[in-house]
């Protein structure tokens, strides 16, 4: 039962995320959201199948070096300035 519950919980939180991103708007219809909420829990879905056949040692490895380079990639986009760098402009810097 509990793991129904958390998969619910894992739903709205991909929900709320994906409309934060792309916001609802009714013209012209965007559902970009909703797409990127399905993919986020397809995603998170995956992993979850995934997991139980991987060692605890492995999986928080994994987790430990995915937020790491999540840290590393949001210093380095609010170290980039907004003008560029060394003659780049900030579209090469900042995808």
């Amino acid at each position: 039962m509990m793991q129904w519950i958390l998969r619910t919980i894992f739903i709205v939180f991909a929900l709320a995320l994906a409309l934060q991103i792309f916001p609802l708007s009714s013209n012209p219809p965007d559902f970009r959201g909703f797409a990127a909420a399905a993919l986020l829990c397809g995603a998170g879905f995956l992993l979850e199948t995934l997991a139980r056949r991987v060692e605890i040692r492995v999986l928080a490895g994994a987790a430990l070096g995915a937020a790491c380079g999540a840290a590393a990639g949001a210093a380095l986009w609010r170290l980039v300035p907004d003008a560029g760098v060394l003659g780049l402009g900030a579209g090469a810097a900042r995808p």
